[in-house]
């Protein structure tokens, strides 16, 4: 078994590309860390879901990983379907 070590940013982190694909991670006092359900874009300075277009609110603490980091993980081994 083939551990990633995944660099999740801070929210006051901004993206160096202009667009960047991610999965947001919010912190819940109550809940804890949970993942956000969608995929959000890095557009103009807020982060944009890439199907309903809604805004990432930034009142609440939040980390963030570009897609692409997250897929690399993914392994032909552990891409198959049982």
């Amino acid at each position: 078994m083939t551990t990633h070590r995944l660099n999740w940013r801070p929210h006051t982190e901004a993206p160096r590309a202009p667009i960047s694909a991610v999965i947001a991670a919010e912190l819940d006092e109550d809940v804890g860390m949970y993942l956000v359900g969608g995929v959000y874009t890095w557009v103009d300075g807020e982060w944009v879901e890439e199907i309903t277009g809604e805004v990432l609110s930034t009142d609440t603490a939040f980390w963030w990983l570009p897609e692409e980091e997250l897929v690399q993980t993914i392994t032909t081994t552990t891409a198959v379907c049982h």
